[in-house]
């Protein structure tokens, strides 16, 4: 994660059974305080009541597992918008038969979308791949400059 980003959702671990809670407990093993709080799906305190409001329907009325509402809730809204605002042009695509289109014009998107950006002074995948060495016939200014200094251009 970037610095400045936060999580959006948090899964508690669940409490291990009652069997091993009480063999762990036995040996020494097992923290205490943990058995009596039971695993529970939060949000953070900052969480705009609308997010609260949809956390509470998809929890309580669907009963959605926590794993689920952490990966609903973990995801940008506008990602979310843009997901709906592509679903909602892929049948305006089909009806005027632009689908392949609207196909490829997505996948490109994406492509582009999930490029990223290499810091400074970060290695390029070729060159990790290829262990930090130049591939063969590739032109760059030390070639050049050791080409013009021994007279072979």
């Amino acid at each position: 994660m970037e610095e400045g980003d936060s999580f959006l959702a948090l899964l508690a671990p669940k409490t291990p059974p009652q069997h091993i809670q009480e063999s762990s407990a036995a040996s020494g093993s097992f923290d205490e305080g943990s058995i009596n709080d039971p695993a529970r799906f939060r949000l953070p305190a900052s969480a705009s009541p609308l997010r609260k409001r949809i956390a509470a329907f998809l929890q309580h009325r669907l009963k959605l597992p926590e794993v689920v509402l952490v990966i609903v809730f973990s995801i940008k809204p506008w990602v979310w918008v843009a997901f709906l605002a592509w679903m909602a042009a892929a049948p305006i695509a089909s009806s005027y038969e632009v689908g392949e289109i609207y196909v490829l014009v997505t996948l490109v998107t994406v492509i582009f979308c999930n490029l990223g950006t290499r810091k400074a002074g970060e290695a390029s995948a070729y060159s990790i791949f290829n262990n930090f060495r130049e591939l063969p016939g590739q032109l760059n200014a030390n070639m050049l400059d050791d080409q013009l200094r021994r007279g072979q251009m």
